[in-house]
């Protein structure tokens, strides 16, 4: 449940084809997702975009395949960890900021 409160905390919030698409499924247009995406990319590591794109990209392929948004967001944080060496617990509170990030260069877009 935990885990659960925690991504529903990155929802709003959720670097380079992840964030855009994450962006797009959040209802707003491709040029504004455009825009933030790369926003973000010149406000966060190379590292950072690797994560961010991993997390949205397993989230959307959950997504698409069924699973609910909570269960969807649970899968792509489980399986970019394990896939990184991470705890679940550490890529959450990494992204965190990436995703406050994202929330802010999508409003600051038009």
């Amino acid at each position: 449940m935990k885990y659960a409160i925690a991504l529903i905390a990155l929802l709003p919030a959720a670097a380079q084809a992840g964030s855009t698409e994450l962006c797009m499924d959040m209802g707003a247009s491709s040029s504004k997702c455009s825009c933030a995406t790369t926003t973000l990319n010149s406000n966060i590591t190379l590292e950072e975009r690797a994560l961010y794109d991993s997390v949205g990209d397993t989230f959307l392929s959950a997504k698409s395949g069924g699973s609910d948004v909570s269960e969807a967001w649970e899968t792509a944080f489980s399986t970019v960890a394990a896939q990184n060496n991470m705890t679940t617990e550490d890529l959450l509170l990494d992204m965190a900021s990436v995703g406050e990030k994202h929330e802010d260069a999508i409003s600051s877009c038009q």
